[in-house]
This record gives C-alpha cells, structure tokens and sequence, in this order.
C-alpha cells in the first residue's frame, strides 16, 4: 500500500466536542492500524488549521459532530483548500444538518419519517395541539445542534419554546422504527 497521509479532523467548537474527540480515538485506530499515517487536527485551534492548510494531506477524514462540522462549512473550507475528504459535501451536509428542511425535503420526496411539527424560529405555537398531534413521547430537534426526547407535556412546553430563538423539529419518538 503507498502511503497516504490523513488529516483526521476532531474537536471543533460545537457542543458535540467530546463526542468528536472519542469517535476520532477509535476512528485512529482503526487508520493506524490500517496502514495509513494519521495526523489529528483539531478546527478549533487555529495552529491546527494552519497545518490543515499547509499539508501534506492526502485526504481528510472528519471525525467532527454538530455545526461547524456537520453543517458543510468544514466541507466548504476543505473543498476551498483542495483537500479531498470523506463523507458528504458541502449542501447535503448543510441540508442534513437542518432538521427542519431535511424532514421536509423527505416527506416531498415520498421517503417515511416520523410524525413531526415543525416550528420555525419566531413563530407562534400551541403545545396542546402538538400534543394532539404527536403525544408526549417527542424528540426534539433543534435546527442544528444534537437532539433530546422528552416524556410529558411541562418539558416539551419547556423544549418548544427554545423554536423562538431557533428552527426546532419535534418529532414523535418510535420505539424500533426501523
């Protein structure tokens, strides 16, 4: 095998910071041992960005969660560089990073996905009439940051007003849907 040199980007600023430095432990290894040469690069320092951009990489591999790193703009950086990366690219990722436009890009495409209401940031709601809709067992996904569920109508109350200050999709939760 010829050596290929992999930027393996992990950390990052989003709140999903630990759980990018844990899946690139094992996302290391599995390269390591794999053969290849690996080089961890963490966006949030910007020394580690200067060696992202200075090379030599031959591909990276992003071991980033959340915005920043899901959201396509580690994507747009890499393809400004030149740098070849795996996984999505710059719009599907920004795509599938909004929760709200992704499920709604799903239901016109005919693909099946959960019960939802969208609430778009600013607007007005009723918890009642989304109770209705979709019980009390939701998940609740912010437009771009990691999701929770919630149990009762007091915490999706609670959860449903942060889509005043953000895009939010709550989603009836589905023991074993797929």
């Amino acid at each position: 095998m010829s050596e290929c040199r992999v930027a393996l980007l992990a950390g990052g600023k989003s709140g999903e910071r630990e759980v990018s430095l844990a899946s690139a432990e094992g996302a290391r290894e599995a390269l390591e041992e794999a053969g290849y040469t690996v080089t961890q690069l963490d966006p949030a320092d910007k020394e580690d960005l200067k060696r992202l951009i200075d090379g030599p990489f031959d591909v990276a591999f992003l071991c980033l969660h959340g915005k920043y790193g899901e959201d396509g703009t580690v994507q747009g950086l890499l393809e400004t560089i030149g740098l070849p990366y795996i996984g999505s690219g710059v719009w599907s990722s920004a795509l599938a990073m909004d929760k709200v436009k992704s499920k709604l890009y799903y239901e016109q495409a005919g693909i099946p996905t959960p019960p939802f209401v969208p609430l778009q940031k600013g607007d007005s709601y009723d918890v009642d009439s989304i109770v209705e809709k979709l019980g009390t067992h939701c998940v609740v996904k912010p437009g771009t940051e990691a999701h929770w569920g919630c149990s009762s109508s007091k915490v999706l109350r609670r959860s449903a007003k942060q889509s005043r200050r953000r895009s939010t999709s709550i989603q009836k939760f589905l023991l074993n849907a797929i």
